[in-house]
């Protein structure tokens, strides 16, 4: 502190010595009483960040256990919706697969009915050239008879 900083009433009733005497007293205490309010700040400060500090702790563990359920809810709510989807899923497959057993079986029959029709077609054909044969050969034998006798 500088001495012009003294108001002349007090510095003329002390006298120049006593004067700087004080002044120096003044900073003295000033720097003391400094370190002391910049310690207790610090404390404060430090302790108002540690209760901060576990305060949020706290928060994150609240808001960390309440997302964990509503993530077990979501979990479960999928799990059936997936569970009902999969079930629906094999009622249509077995819609299906039934009536593709059925279209196989009457096209099985369709099948089996245009082969037994081939048969008899080749079957009557076949016999109708077999009699056409026995008939040229009747009618070759006859002329070939005919030709000796």
């Amino acid at each position: 502190m500088d001495v012009d900083a003294v108001p002349a009433a007090l510095a003329a009733r002390l006298g120049p010595e006593a004067t700087g005497g004080f002044l120096h007293v003044l900073d003295l205490a000033h720097g003391e009483w400094s370190d002391d309010v910049l310690s207790l700040a610090g404390e404060r400060f430090e302790r108002r960040i540690a209760e901060e500090g576990s305060t949020l702790r706290v928060q994150v563990a609240h808001t960390e256990a309440a997302l964990r359920t509503e993530l077990a809810q979501v979990e479960g709510r999928l799990r059936n919706e997936i569970g009902q989807l999969a079930i629906g899923f094999r009622q249509e497959l077995g819609r299906l697969e039934a009536g593709l057993r059925q279209d196989f079986s009457q096209m099985e029959v369709r099948v089996m009915r245009e082969v037994g029709n081939s048969r008899f077609e080749l079957l009557k054909w076949s016999f109708l050239f077999w009699i056409g044969q026995v008939v040229t050969m009747s009618a070759i034998m006859a002329a070939m008879l005919r030709m000796i006798r």
